[in-house]
């Protein structure tokens, strides 16, 4: 082959290997491509879901009978499939309606947050923070016990406006998605003065549990007109979704549609 041609052989090979590497072969190239991704999936992992639950320890409401207190085992049943299988990692505080939504103590303690582990640290450990699947079905089983138990202590009044008030204030500090759950007949009785808290929520997905307190049993229209308004308020307050679902016969797969 002459020299020419050599070099036209040469530059060809040149030009050719060029233009593939400008489509991105080299590893900076690769590298750079894939940043958007890798930096999508850390976030995602960062953020943390808020599950509020306000319960009503109102006369209308309680005490609770056994109904109620299987349908409280199928509502932490629920978040807690939520926490093992849906969510990378959740924090849920439960909360107490009653006369005052200032003056009430979280029946369950404390936020508890979850985040499956292989390896704690009990230095780096906080407090309300769960790691395994056991220690969340335990603390699942106390919660409810505890709910019960506190049940038996009724409140004459019922500020749920109040409870809700302060839950949406309290999801307003999560980084991921929000989800609320009231567990009430809905009867709102202020004490003799008091005005009805505003509320602002911030896109939560919203689980209405009722039941009927014993004059709607006479009159169901009530009732439904009741639950009608509660709805259209969480919707104008700024809820994503608002599901009513009834406390009878309720499993945790009737829930499955508030778990994103």
């Amino acid at each position: 082959m002459r020299w020419r041609e050599c070099i036209g052989v040469s530059l060809t090979i040149l030009g050719s290997a060029v233009a593939v590497c400008a489509g991105g072969c080299s590893p900076a190239g690769h590298a750079e491509a894939n940043a958007p991704r890798a930096t999508a999936q850390t976030a995602a992992a960062q953020e943390d879901t808020s599950v509020a639950i306000a319960i009503d320890f109102s006369k209308s409401f309680a005490p609770f009978d056994l109904e109620k207190k299987n349908a409280l085992d199928a509502l932490l049943q629920a978040v807690k499939t939520g926490l093992k299988d849906h969510w990378p990692s959740g924090t849920v505080y439960v909360s107490a309606i009653g006369t005052s939504g200032l003056k009430q103590t979280p029946p369950c303690g404390a936020a508890m947050s979850y985040r499956q582990t292989l390896i704690t640290s009990p230095a780096t450990k906080k407090e309300g923070q769960i790691t395994s699947k056991g220690a969340l079905d335990q603390w699942a089983v106390e919660c409810v016990a505890q709910l019960v138990k506190r049940s038996a202590r009724v409140e004459e009044y019922t500020d749920i406006s109040g409870a809700i008030a302060l839950a949406a204030d309290w999801t307003r500090l999560g980084t991921g998605r929000k989800l609320l759950c009231v567990f009430s007949d809905f009867v709102e009785d202020l004490p003799q003065g008091s005005e009805r808290a505003a509320f602002k929520l911030n896109g939560e997905r919203v689980l209405m549990l009722w039941a009927p307190q014993s004059s709607d049993r006479s009159a169901a229209t009530q009732m439904f007109r009741r639950l009608d308004e509660w709805e259209q308020r969480f919707r104008k307050a700024g809820a994503s979704t608002v599901l009513r679902v009834q406390i009878a016969g309720l499993t945790a797969d009737r829930m499955a549609s508030w778990i994103p």
